[in-house]
């Protein structure tokens, strides 16, 4: 195929509008930024119903009858979610640097990331300890004077995992991740990648599979990235490493946008392949699991990979070129979603420790659990959160638009903890102001 041809190609993909020339395009990546959070809720809820569990994953209950759904649901999710949403930040502190600058890209940064890990790991991670700690007193896991008494230590399986950022780990490595970029990018003028991808060339359907070699090297290496958890307040190199790829590449999608716009046509070929995928390394998971060695570190490295690059794609594409402006309830939950995440492990914990007894089966546990957590967090964030400092904190303010008002419609209009302000439907992004 001819370079004209190819750059023919790209410009046909990408005159459905850049990624970022319209409000509908920023609403359907921050919808797919909530999704990713709010999945969230259903990975942690599985926990206590798995037959199978992740080495090092602290709980406080675990069910006597686990079934084979909530293991698949937990390690389907497992596999994608993060991948999608590290992409995810990286695209849009690209964005947010080019629009604001690099002064303001550290007030933003500390205000929606710095400030809610500090405030959260002072206040939910501590309630979300007191709950797990009554789990293990209620199972015989600990005593009394365990939990309160600092001077005398758990047991040794809780006592070397307990103490750490739990469910805000993600977001004390997106802190650091965020600070290097903001380092290289203030000193060299340059972000952290090169401008080497030809735009004239378009990318083929196997995209994908190029993308995944590096992190599927990684987790070849390291595998304990994705089959077990760390809880420590150090920062574990192979999963920055791992994470910090999807980082990086989504910083240069960004710089890439009409590229990436093609990339992602294939959206509908690219979800559909993502099911075997996935499929492949939940199985490649259990395998190492039950016996580790090089070739099911190789095998679960590279399905997991391939299984993340598939559904980054396939998914980016599905709410790039398809989304249609989000409706008021949308806009709601995606305002409310980084709350529900950074508040729902406690709410989750609470729900099935209250469950733990009761003679239900446990698949109705995990949908009770789940839908205990999403209320509550929506509760939360409509009572204590959306028109208060910690909602500011966390979106920016939230207007009341009254109807057939387009100046309060405006007002209200939507940011995100990652993308900022969303530019109004005609106004190109390079003219906008992002939050």
């Amino acid at each position: 195929m001819t370079a004209s041809a190819s750059s023919s190609r790209c410009s046909e993909a990408a005159s459905r509008g850049s990624i970022l020339n319209v409000t509908a395009r920023f609403e359907g990546l921050d919808a797919l930024r909530a999704a990713a959070m709010l999945l969230g809720i259903m990975v942690h809820a599985a926990v206590p119903y798995m037959p199978t569990r992740m080495p090092s994953l602290l709980w406080p209950v675990h069910d006597a009858h686990p079934v084979a759904f909530c293991d698949a649901v937990f390690w389907a999710i497992h596999v994608f979610r993060l991948p999608v949403y590290f992409v995810l930040s990286g695209y849009f502190a690209e964005r947010l640097f080019q629009q604001r600058g690099a002064r303001e890209f550290l007030k933003h940064r500390l205000q929606r990331l710095v400030k809610p890990f500090v405030v959260s790991l002072c206040t939910l991670n501590m309630l979300t300890f007191l709950i797990f700690a009554w789990g293990w007193y209620l199972t015989g896991r600990c005593t009394i004077e365990q939990i309160f008494n600092p001077f005398v230590f758990f047991t040794p399986d809780i006592q070397s995992n307990f103490f750490g950022p739990a469910h805000l780990w993600f977001l004390a490595d997106l802190i650091l991740m965020s600070l290097v970029f903001w380092a290289i990018r203030r000193e060299s003028g340059v972000t952290v990648v090169s401008d080497g991808i030809p735009q004239a060339q378009a990318p083929g359907i196997l995209m994908p599979v190029l993308f995944a070699l590096p992190t599927a090297m990684i987790l070849w290496g390291s595998v304990g990235v994705v089959v077990a958890f760390n809880n420590s307040f150090i920062p574990d190199p192979p999963r920055l490493l791992y994470f910090g790829i999807y980082f990086v590449c989504g910083v240069m999608f960004c710089r890439h946008s009409e590229w990436f716009l093609a990339a992602t046509r294939f959206s509908g070929i690219h979800v559909a392949a993502s099911l075997p995928l996935t499929m492949l390394s939940v199985a490649a998971i259990h395998r190492e699991l039950d016996s580790p060695c090089t070739g099911n570190q190789l095998l679960t490295g590279l399905s997991v990979s391939l299984a993340a690059w598939f559904s980054i794609f396939g998914w980016f594409g599905v709410f790039v070129h398809y989304w249609r402006r989000s409706t008021t309830l949308l806009r709601y939950l995606s305002d409310s979603s980084y709350w529900i995440y950074l508040c729902h492990l406690p709410l989750v914990a609470l729900a099935q420790i209250l469950l733990h007894s009761v003679p239900l089966s446990a698949m109705f546990k995990f949908s009770a659990v789940t839908g205990f957590a999403l209320f509550g967090g929506l509760l939360t964030y409509a009572m204590f959160v959306r028109h208060t400092v910690i909602g500011q904190t966390l979106h920016g303010p939230r207007a009341v638009a009254k109807r057939g008002h387009a100046a309060d419609r405006a007002a209200s209009r939507p940011s995100s903890p990652v993308f900022g302000r969303y530019p109004a439907a005609e106004t190109p992004v390079s003219q906008s102001a992002v939050h």
